[in-house]
């Protein structure tokens, strides 16, 4: 038996204190972001940013959960553009892909 097999409930409690806590949330979510495709120089000082961020960018309804919260980013560059909430950045992206289908449409 491996000691991970031997341990596995303690390392799971350990890995789940740990992502309660503030630091463990904030490497959690930069994480993500990387795994999303976002490109950014200062991950820390992006999270911290997102953190301060109480409206939405775009519509500008207030956030009462950080989960409502969406860094919206360029998924050619993967830069991060803006901080609004899932309702406009789904609408962002729709459009944005109805604008591409079109421009690819008039191009041939």
């Amino acid at each position: 038996m491996t000691y991970y097999e031997k341990n596995k409930q303690k390392i799971l409690d350990q890995q789940k204190q740990q992502y309660n806590t503030p630091i463990g949330k904030k490497k959690a979510k930069i994480q993500r972001w990387k795994s999303q495709g976002i490109i950014d120089g200062d991950f820390n000082l992006l999270y911290d940013a997102v953190e301060k961020t109480k409206n939405c960018y775009i519509c500008f309804k207030l956030f009462i959960k950080n989960y409502d919260k969406t860094l919206d980013h360029d998924h050619i560059t993967g830069e991060p553009r803006y901080i609004c909430c899932r309702n406009c950045n789904g609408n962002f992206l729709r459009e944005s892909n109805r604008i591409n289908q079109y421009d690819n449409k008039t191009k041939k």
